[in-house]
């Protein structure tokens, strides 16, 4: 029976340790160091992609606790495998942790949120809205009279809202690339 050393996340310097894996008969000629597998994560058994960082005869933990590879990503060997066998030559040469040495082979993927415009909209009748500001000029509330102020002065606005909601003012957002119309926050 062989065993995977597997590294699971490069992204979180939290996450600086190996996982065992147990490779499946089917997988046992083919499986190297620095391949991508994909493996069982969790409690949930969430599959993940890892990558291959080790092999050994004997497991680090109970046997019957191991959980198999599901399947290898890449067959043949890749220049990301390359990468990652030389990832584990610099943590045995430099000293750094495995993690460190990865990030410095392989790119990390940023996560981005997508781009989010926030626009607001008159959503009362102009004549309401005049009554309103002349209400709002007698009392201390300076950034609301100045807001209803601009969005009267405004009257051709480029978003509109498509209902009433019965407030005072409607908040609308577009999201980018996702069409002209905006969306009620």
């Amino acid at each position: 029976m062989i065993y995977a050393d597997i590294i699971i996340d490069i992204s979180s310097d939290k996450l600086d340790r190996s996982f065992q894996y147990r490779v499946p008969e089917r997988l046992e000629k083919k499986i190297k160091a620095g391949m991508v597998a994909a493996i069982p994560f969790g409690n949930a058994g969430r599959v993940r992609k890892g990558y291959v960082i080790g092999l050994s005869d004997k497991p680090k933990i109970a046997p019957e606790k191991i959980k198999e590879i599901s399947e290898i990503c890449s067959g043949e060997e890749t220049t990301e495998s390359r990468l990652i066998a030389l990832a584990a030559w610099m943590r045995e040469n430099y000293g750094s942790t495995m993690i460190q040495a990865l990030r410095t082979v392989l790119p990390i993927q940023e996560k981005i949120k997508a781009k989010e415009k926030k626009y607001i909209c008159l959503d009362i009748s102009e004549e309401a809205g005049t009554q309103l500001l002349k209400e709002l000029e007698q009392t201390r509330f300076k950034a609301r009279t100045r807001l209803l102020r601009e969005l009267l002065e405004k009257k051709t606005g480029l978003y509109t809202c498509g209902e009433r909601t019965g407030d005072n003012f409607c908040c609308c957002k577009e999201i980018s690339g996702a069409g002209d119309y905006p969306h009620r926050i």
